[in-house]
C-alpha cells in the first residue's frame, strides 16, 4: 500500500528510510511498475538532511525503488534530498507531479511533469486554525502553481471527495442573511487537476474565536462540516437548522482538533471552555438539531426546551457538559418547558461529565446510549424533572436512589453501571452488550445476559425496551449490526440505534426511507416526504433533487430555479413542438447536456406540458 496523503514536518535526519540489499537473488532492476515505496500526495517540510535516507549492504548493484506522485518536498534547498552513493545504488526512483526546491535534485531524469518552487517554502502555504500548510491562492501576487497542478486518477479523486489542500473561509461573527451554509467542494471532481500534496480533511467554514450570531435563519445540510473557535449562539428571533443525513451527518468540532500542530483537550486554555451551540429564549421556535455530530467541545448544547423542535439521532462526545436544558425564564410564574432528546449516544470524554444538566426544565430521553460518564450521568436539578426510558447506561454513574416523580428510570439497560432504587424493568447486562458494526462500535451482540437482553423480544418481558419501534421513533434504525432493515413495528430494543447498512430506499428518489420520515415514526407526517413517492408534490423533480436545490419537495410551485431558468429559455428559443395526438415524441437531451439522465426527463416533461397542453 502506499504512504498516502501525510503531513510530515520534522527538524533534522530524514523522512524515508529505505534498504537496498544488494546481494540478495531478485534485487535487480524492478520488473514493471513495482516500488519499494510509493507515496501520493504528501507534504515535507522541515529542516531534513534528506528526504530519503538509503541504506545498501552487499557487493553489487542494488536499485532504489521510490516514487512520489502529486507530493511536495519543500526541504530548504541548502540540503540534499537523499543520501546516494552513486557506485553502489543505481538509480530507479520515479518523480510524477511533484514541486521541489531545487531544481537538479533529484535529477531532470526522475521527474515527470514536475515544478520547482522558486520561492521560500512557506510562501506557498497559509495558515488557519484548523492547520498550518493549506495552499495559499497566490505567491507573490502570481496563482500558486500547486494548485491544480496534480495527476487526476479515479483512485485519487475518491480518496480525496471529502478533503480539501484549500483553506476553509472564516464566517463573519453575525449570520445576517437567512439561507444554508455554502458546501466547499472537495478536491475530487472528474474534471479538475487535483491540488498537490497533504489534503485535510473538509472544512466548509470556521467559526472564529468571537463566535457566530446567528441572526437570520442558517441551515446546516447533509455532510457539512464546520470547526469552531467560538460558541453559535441563535439569536434575535433567529431558527438553527442543523439537519444532516442518516449516512452524512452534520458535523460540529473545535478547530485544534483538526489542526496539524495541536492535538487533545486544553482544559487551560480558557478559550476552549465553551458550548458548541446555544439556543436561548430569545431565539425563535422551530430550532431542529437532527443527525449531527458534536465532538470535543467542553459542552454540547445548551437548549432552551420551548425553542427546539427536535433533537434526536445525534452523537455528542464532550469533556464536561452534554446538554444543559436551560430557560432563561425559569423561576417564573407558568414556565414550563420539556424538551425531547431521542436516539442520542452521549459519551464522557474527560471522566467527569454529565450528559444531561438541568434545573427547572424538563425533560425526556430515549433510545439513548451513554457512554464512560463517571460522574452523574444525569442532573435533574432543584425542581426540574427526567425521563429516561428504553436507553442503555454503560460504564456510568447514577444516583443510588431516585425519586420516581422526580427522575423515572424505565426499561433501561445498564453494564458497569449502578442500578439506582426505584428504577421499572432494569435489564441488567453481565458482559458487554456492544458489536462492531458498519457504522459504529455499539451495535448490540446477541449475547446472552449480554446484548440479548437489550434486543426488543415479544416473547418475554424480561428482554428489551416498552412500546415498538415506531412508537420509539427508530422505525427505520436497528441495533443488529447484520440487519437490512429497520426495526418497524417491533418491540423496540434498548439504546441508540444506526441506520442499517446499506440505508434503505424504498422509492429510489435518492433520500433514505430515514431521511424522509424525520421523526422516525412510520407514519408520513405533516412536514414530510413519502418514503413511497419518489416526487411527493408531483412536480417531475424527485425529493431529492429539490433537497439538493434548497426547494420545498412538498410544493408543486416551488422548483429549482435553474430549472425554471432552463425551461424559459427552452420556451422562449422553441418556436415549435410536435404535438399531434399526444406529447412530443423525441426527447431532445442534448438540451441539457451534463445533467443527470432523471433531471433531463424531468425538465423535458415539464417543457412538453408547457407547449403540448
Amino acid at each position: 500500500m502506499p504512504d498516502r496523503n501525510s503531513l510530515v514536518h520534522t527538524g533534522k535526519y530524514w523522512v524515508f528510510r529505505l534498504y537496498v540489499d544488494n546481494d540478495t537473488i531478485g534485487a535487480g532492476a524492478p520488473a514493471g511498475d513495482q516500488y519499494q515505496l510509493q507515496v501520493e500526495h504528501v507534504t515535507v517540510i522541515g529542516d531534513n538532511n534528506y528526504v530519503v535516507r538509503y541504506d545498501w549492504t552487499g557487493a553489487g548493484t542494488g536499485y532504489s525503488t521510490f516514487k512520489a506522485i502529486n507530493s511536495i518536498f519543500g526541504w530548504p534547498s541548502a540540503s540534499s534530498f537523499c543520501s546516494r552513493n552513486n557506485t553502489s545504488i543505481a538509480w530507479q526512483d520515479k518523480f510524477q507531479a511533484c514541486a521541489f526546491r531545487s531544481s537538479t535534485d533529484p535529477s531532470v531524469g526522475m521527474r515527470e511533469a514536475c515544478l520547482t518552487m522558486t520561492q521560500s517554502t512557506d510562501n506557498y502555504f497559509t495558515a488557519q486554525s484548523t492547520g498550518n500548510y493549506y495552499l495559499a491562492s497566490t505567491v507573490n501576487g502570481l496563482p500558486n502553481p500547486l494548485i491544480n497542478s496534480g495527476i487526476s486518477t479515479e483512485s485519487f479523486r475518491e480518496f480525496l471527495a471529502d478533503k480539501s489542500a484549500l483553506a476553509p473561509a472564516v464566517l463573519p461573527s453575525v449570520w445576517a442573511t437567512a439561507g444554508r451554509l455554502p458546501t466547499l467542494s472537495g478536491d475530487g471532481t472528474q474534471y479538475d487537476a487535483l491540488d498537490l500534496g497533504y489534503h485535510y480533511p473538509k472544512v466548509d467554514a470556521i467559526v472564529g474565536t468571537a463566535g457566530l450570531s446567528v441572526e437570520a435563519n442558517l441551515e446546516l445540510t447533509a455532510g457539512q462540516v464546520v470547526a469552531t473557535d467560538g460558541m453559535i449562539a441563535v439569536l434575535a428571533a433567529a431558527t438553527l437548522v442543523s439537519q444532516g443525513s442518516a449516512a452524512a451527518p452534520v458535523v460540529l468540532i473545535p478547530s485544534w482538533q483538526i489542526s496539524d500542530e495541536l492535538a487533545g483537550y486544553r482544559p487551560s486554555q480558557s478559550a476552549d471552555q465553551w458550548y458548541c451551540l446555544w439556543v436561548p429564549s430569545i431565539a425563535e421556535s422551530g430550532n431542529l438539531i437532527q443527525n449531527t455530530v458534536i465532538n470535543g467541545f467542553s459542552g454540547g448544547a445548551v437548549l432552551d426546551p420551548r425553542r427546539v423542535n427536535r433533537f434526536r439521532d445525534n452523537q455528542i462526545s464532550i469533556f464536561e457538559t452534554g446538554v444543559y436544558n436551560w430557560s432563561a425564564d425559569e423561576g417564573q410564574s407558568g414556565y414550563s418547558g420539556e424538551l425531547m432528546v431521542e436516539n442520542c449516544m452521549f459519551k464522557d470524554l474527560g471522566g467527569s461529565a454529565e450528559a444531561l444538566f438541568q434545573l427547572e426544565s424538563w425533560s425526556t430521553m430515549r433510545c439513548c446510549t451513554f457512554l464512560d460518564f463517571d460522574g452523574s450521568t444525569v442532573i435533574v436539578g432543584t425542581t426540574g424533572k427526567a425521563t429516561v426510558v428504553n436507553s442503555l447506561f454503560a460504564g456510568s454513574s447514577l444516583p443510588w436512589v431516585v425519586d420516581p416523580s422526580r427522575f423515572a428510570i424505565d426499561h433501561c439497560g445498564f453494564f458497569e453501571t449502578n442500578i439506582p432504587i426505584n428504577t421499572t424493568q432494569p435489564r441488567a447486562c453481565t458482559v458487554s452488550p456492544f458489536a462492531q458494526g458498519p457504522l459504529g462500535a455499539y451495535y448490540l451482540n446477541s449475547t446472552p445476559s449480554g446484548g440479548d437482553l437489550l434486543r426488543g423480544n415479544p416473547a418475554t418481558t424480561a428482554k428489551g425496551g416498552t412500546g415498538t419501534a415506531a412508537a420509539n421513533g427508530v422505525y427505520h434504525r436497528t441495533v443488529d449490526p447484520q440487519a437490512a432493515i429497520g426495526e418497524s413495528d417491533n418491540e423496540v430494543s434498548i439504546g441508540y440505534h444506526y441506520p442499517p447498512s446499506p440505508i434503505p430506499d424504498t422509492d429510489a428518489d435518492g433520500l433514505p426511507d430515514a431521511d424522509e420520515d424525520t421523526n422516525g415514526d412510520g407514519l408520513v407526517d405533516i412536514g414530510e416526504t413519502d418514503p413511497l413517492h419518489p416526487d411527493s408534490d408531483g412536480d417531475f423533480f424527485t425529493d431529492a433533487e429539490e433537497r439538493a436545490f434548497g426547494t420545498d419537495p412538498l410544493s408543486a410551485g416551488d422548483t429549482p430555479a435553474v430549472a425554471r431558468l432552463s425551461l424559459f429559455v427552452l420556451i422562449s428559443v422553441v418556436s415549435s413542438v410536435k404535438c399531434v395526438n399526444g406529447p412530443a415524441r423525441s426527447s431532445p437531451h442534448y438540451l441539457f447536456w451534463g445533467w443527470s439522465s432523471n433531471l433531463r426527463r424531468r425538465l423535458w416533461r415539464q417543457l412538453e406540458l408547457q407547449l403540448c397542453q
